[in-house]
């Protein structure tokens, strides 16, 4: 992507880094797993007009913690979605990385109990959220 920059950052638990705060501002920040803490630090990063993009896992109960804490750096949601995707995890290699990354228990048990001949069966749960500065 030309002209981006990816940088990864705890924003709950790290100040913001030199590297960050040097390129600020941005015109898009984007958070793809724990959105609230980078929220109150969108009035030090974000450039006039840019966008704020969460998409990560949750349901539509994040919608409102999420548009009360814009609320209180003046930042509006413009615009969110909560979408399923329903999927086959074909081995149990797959199933367990699966399992570790959504900090789920691994259980050769369960795999077997619930495995299809199209594999393991599962559900994705991402909320998607756009905002804007008020």
């Amino acid at each position: 992507m030309p002209n981006a920059t990816f940088i990864d950052w705890d924003s709950g638990h790290e100040d913001i880094p030199a590297q960050i705060s040097a390129r600020a501002p941005f015109d898009l920040i984007v958070s793809r797993r724990g959105p609230t803490s980078v929220i109150q630090h969108l009035p030090a990063l974000a450039a006039a007009d840019s966008h704020f993009l969460y998409a990560g896992p949750r349901d539509a109960d994040l919608l409102e913690e999420i548009a009360v804490k814009l609320k209180v750096v003046n930042w509006q949601v413009t615009w969110s979605a909560v979408t399923r995707a329903h999927g086959f995890l074909p081995t149990f290699e797959d199933y367990a990385l699966y399992s570790e990354c959504n900090a789920l228990p691994v259980s050769r048990v369960a795999f077997g109990a619930m495995t299809t001949a199209r594999g393991f069966p599962f559900v994705e749960t991402r909320c998607v959220i756009v905002a804007t500065s008020v």
